[in-house]
């Protein structure tokens, strides 16, 4: 089964103010002091309350892991990401993630580990791309998928990529169910699911 180890992690995590946006988590992740990353990883916790995702055009560039014990409120402003960055979510007690997502051609590189009953809410604003994985590693944790009043229409594709939680394997931070933690035993192929109403029901998934 899937695997959570945060030992020493809290230890060197820097706070989070109550907003920030693609920009200014850039400017803390180039700003860290190195000797406080995880193998080149910042470390942030939401120790303030729950915080805010602002718009913003900016390209996040950097790796991050936030530990979250209270939440985000998102509101389908989830940054874009360049290619080779990484953010790992871990999501434990009752943590909320509110309309996870974000506008159109963006895309989240990593994954968001709920844990405990910790809830996510998803929205988004036409195509949104989650490169990686989004684990609920308990039954209390639960999932929803929201639409928006968006031009067009929302649609999130899940492209399982195991590269992008190798990083997280190979901390120690996460087990994946396999011989090695190399790749899990799901399949590689893309699920997107659309037409997703407010209620916890999926209505329809194609692959």
């Amino acid at each position: 089964s899937w695997g959570l180890n945060t030992t020493g992690l809290r230890d060197i995590a820097y706070p989070l103010p109550l907003g920030i946006d693609a920009a200014s988590l850039t400017d803390m992740y180039n700003l860290c002091d190195p000797a406080r990353k995880k193998n080149g990883y910042m470390v942030v916790h939401d120790s303030a309350g729950s915080v805010g995702i602002n718009n913003s055009s900016y390209t996040f560039s950097g790796k991050v892991i936030f530990l979250l014990q209270r939440g985000l409120n998102i509101n389908g402003n989830f940054f874009d990401m360049t290619s080779d960055s990484r953010i790992l979510i871990i999501a434990t007690g009752g943590a909320v993630i509110n309309s996870f997502g974000g506008y159109h051609s963006r895309s989240f590189n990593g994954l968001v580990y709920l844990r405990d009953s910790a809830f996510m809410q998803m929205q988004v604003y036409g195509t949104y791309s989650i490169n990686g994985a989004i684990h609920l590693a308990d039954a209390r944790c639960k999932w929803q998928m929201n639409n928006s009043t968006y031009h067009l229409p929302s649609l999130v594709k899940f492209n399982f990529n195991a590269s992008m939680l190798r990083d997280f394997v190979s901390m120690g931070i996460i087990t994946i169910p396999t011989p090695g933690g190399a790749t899990p035993s799901a399949t590689q192929n893309p699920l997107v699911l659309t037409d997703f109403k407010i209620r916890p029901e999926l209505l329809s998934v194609s692959y």
